[in-house]
C-alpha cells in the first residue's frame, strides 16, 4: 500500500501535514506477452581455464592492469584519438564573477519560487565560491522549500560549523528539524537563537511549536504569549495557538 504525505507551509513558518489512507493500487495480471521468457540452457558446460605457468601468470596479470586501466590515461587522448586537454582552472577573480553572477540568478528563481532552479544557481555558485555562507544558507532553504529536509540540514549544518551564531542558519535549521520531527533538536537550536535575541518572535512561536508537539503545554503556551508581544502577522498566529489551550 501507498500513503501520500503533504507538506503545507507558508512563509511566516505556519505548517501542517496531511496524509492520505492507505491506496491499494490494483494487482496487474500477467499476460502472455509479459511473462518472461523461458531461459535457454546452454548444453555447451562452461570451459575449465589452463593451469598457467609462472611466466604466463605475470603476463596474465599485466594484460589485466593494462584492461583496467582507464581509456585515455596512458597516452591522454579520448576515444576519438585526440590529446587529452584537462580543463583549465578560471582565475579566481573569474570564479567569483561567477559566483556572484550565478547568486543574483538563484536570488531571482527564489523571488519566483522557482525551487529547483534556485538550488541549481546557488549549487553552480558555490562550485565557484564554496566559502560563501549567505550562498550556501540560501541553498539551504530553497532545499527546505522542496521538502529535501535532509539536504537542507546537512547545508544548514556546514554554515553553523563555519559561523556557529549565523541567525539565519539557526532558524532554518530550527524549521528542519521540526519538519523532520525532531523537536528537542529544534528546542535546543531555538534557544541559541534567543539566547542571541530575545525579541525573536519567530522563534519565540517556533519554540511554542515545538514544546507542544513534546507534550509541554504550559511551556508551549508561554513561549506563545511571548511570540504575541510581536509584529501583528506573529501576534495573530500566536493568539490562535493560545486559543486552543484557553479553557
Amino acid at each position: 500500500p501507498l500513503v501520500i504525505q503533504v507538506l503545507i507551509y507558508d512563509c511566516a513558518g505556519n505548517q501542517t501535514i496531511a496524509h492520505s489512507g492507505k491506496i491499494h493500487p490494483a494487482p496487474v495480471q500477467p499476460t502472455p506477452d509479459t511473462l518472461p521468457a523461458t531461459p535457454v540452457l546452454s548444453e555447451t558446460p562452461p570451459a575449465v581455464p589452463l593451469s598457467k605457468t609462472p611466466d604466463k601468470v605475470k603476463d596474465s596479470q599485466e594484460e589485466d592492469a593494462q584492461e583496467k586501466e582507464p581509456l585515455g590515461n596512458k597516452e591522454h587522448s579520448d576515444l576519438s584519438g585526440a590529446p587529452f586537454q584537462p580543463k583549465p582552472k578560471l582565475p579566481e577573480s573569474k570564479r567569483l564573477e561567477r559566483a556572484s553572477q550565478c547568486f543574483s540568478r538563484g536570488m531571482m528563481y527564489c523571488q519566483q519560487m522557482e525551487w529547483p532552479k534556485a538550488v541549481e544557481a546557488f549549487q553552480e555558485s558555490l562550485e565557484n565560491n564554496p566559502q560563501s555562507l549567505n550562498c550556501r544558507t540560501n541553498l539551504a532553504n530553497a532545499l527546505f522549500k522542496m521538502c529535501r529536509f535532509e539536504e537542507a540540514l546537512y547545508q544548514y549544518q556546514i554554515c553553523l560549523k563555519e559561523e556557529p551564531a549565523r541567525s539565519s542558519a539557526l532558524f532554518g535549521l530550527a524549521q528542519t528539524q521540526i519538519a523532520l520531527k525532531q523537536h528537542q533538536n529544534a528546542q535546543k537550536t531555538l534557544t541559541r537563537l534567543l539566547e542571541q535575541d530575545r525579541r525573536d518572535w519567530q522563534a519565540w512561536l517556533l519554540y511554542g511549536d515545538a514544546s507542544q508537539q513534546l507534550g509541554n503545554v504550559s511551556l508551549a503556551v508561554n513561549s506563545w504569549q511571548q511570540a504575541a508581544q510581536g509584529d501583528a502577522n506573529i501576534a495573530r498566529l500566536a493568539q490562535e495557538r493560545i486559543k486552543q489551550y484557553q479553557p
